[in-house]
């Protein structure tokens, strides 16, 4: 099976909804072109897997963009809608949520504040709670929006992770397995967090088989 990688788009609004005001329409439009080069050369693509970072600050603005923009992608090279899987970064988290909502807060300060030895079980328990587990993930409500799209949001306390069977033509499959971190890692040093999800590559994409 061809796949498709790529993480660290950053639909940042006010700029994303015009290409004369954003910064990376010209990056994006060279990979477009080269998507559909290499598919054009090696065949159509099999799956699209999007390693995180899909909006710049969690804006449902920059979700919306972001969909219009990967459905133009899987067109250009011949992969199914519902063949597009995605998964958090940090820059998915609504830092905004954080800010002006006092329960996110303290249920993140709880875990951070955690000896280091009980802080997993820490975590574990606050989203086995259901009033600590929702909060936890209210940052999160742009994005899991725009993730159930392709069956890839997440929620607690069953559904932290997801997992998928892509068949190919040959009847064949390859699991694809995602879960949850961004939401619940700190801010510091006024820097962001290293996102635990994957390992993006600067904004490129990868095809494998």
């Amino acid at each position: 099976m061809l796949l498709l990688h790529i993480s660290d788009i950053h639909f940042r609004k006010p700029d994303c909804p015009h290409p004369d005001t954003d910064p990376d329409h010209a990056y994006r439009t060279l990979l477009m072109h080269e998507v559909r080069r290499q598919a054009e050369s090696l065949g159509a693509i099999g799956a699209i897997l999007v390693g995180g970072d899909i909006a710049f600050k969690g804006d449902p603005k920059e979700y919306e963009i972001a969909l219009a923009w990967l459905k133009e992608l899987a067109k250009v090279c011949g992969c199914p809608f519902e063949r597009i899987f995605v998964v958090l970064g940090n820059h998915d988290v609504d830092r905004r949520t954080i800010t002006n909502t006092p329960s996110v807060r303290n249920v993140q300060r709880a875990i951070a504040q955690a000896e280091p030895q009980h802080r997993e079980r820490e975590l574990r328990t606050q989203f086995n709670d259901a009033e600590t587990g929702r909060s936890l993930l209210l940052p999160l409500t742009a994005y899991n929006e725009f993730a159930k799209l392709f069956s890839c949001q997440v929620y607690s306390p069953d559904h932290l992770y997801w997992k998928q069977d892509v068949t190919e033509r040959r009847r064949t499959s390859a699991p694809l397995w995602a879960h949850v971190g961004a939401a619940v890692r700190k801010r510091r040093q006024g820097r962001c967090p290293r996102q635990p999800l994957s390992q993006p590559a600067s904004d490129c994409s990868r095809t494998s088989r």
